[in-house]
């Protein structure tokens, strides 16, 4: 999608609703392929709290801090018992 702005002179891209993702790597990769800049984003639920600057500590918090819980558990060690 980015790489139909750019050509159309966006120099920007500005996320909202970041408190919602779950994979927080495509907001970057998206702002790569059209070679827009990321300077500020949405991170609360409400749109009137404004944006926020994406500095690289809260985009390093943002995409580290679901890791674990997005993570897939490891199998059980024991067997199920069959009934």
């Amino acid at each position: 999608m980015t790489c139909c702005f750019a050509p159309l002179g966006a120099r920007a891209l500005l996320p909202t609703r970041l408190d919602l993702v779950r994979r927080l790597g495509g907001v970057p990769a998206a702002a790569d392929a059209g070679r827009l800049t990321l300077s500020a984003a949405g991170v609360t639920p409400q749109f009137a709290y404004g944006l926020h600057p994406l500095t690289p500590l809260l985009l390093s918090r943002r995409l580290f801090s679901g890791a674990h819980a997005a993570a897939p558990q490891p199998a059980s060690a024991t067997p199920a018992r069959s009934s």
